[in-house]
């Protein structure tokens, strides 16, 4: 599909895909382009920023979602998308503020 005719998870998706490809370029062209409507899926962009190293931008959406009680932010933990987060403490601070366990 042409990239006006993708969705937004597509679009966060293949960001990800370039990102993990070293096409770091391109990934962050996608994250600039659609965030806006990236900020109803933070979740999504969360994946990008994993993907092109930011965690501190990783954990900012992933804390706006918790406040904003995303029910995906439930699955996090077994999420493989954010598991280069688990080795961090803050993702241990994040699970305690949801009440899941570490």
């Amino acid at each position: 599909l042409p990239a006006g005719k993708r969705s937004v998870k597509t679009e966060g998706y293949l960001a990800v895909a370039y990102a993990k490809a070293g096409r770091r370029q391109e990934a962050l062209e996608i994250l600039r382009s659609f965030m806006s409507e990236l900020t109803g899926r933070l979740y999504v962009r969360s994946y990008i920023h994993v993907a092109l190293g930011d965690f501190d931008s990783a954990f900012a959406d992933l804390e706006k979602g918790v406040a904003a009680h995303d029910s995906r932010c439930v699955t996090l933990k077994l999420d493989p998308l954010l598991a280069p987060l688990h080795t961090d403490a803050r993702f241990n601070q994040l699970l305690k503020r949801m009440n899941l366990p570490g």
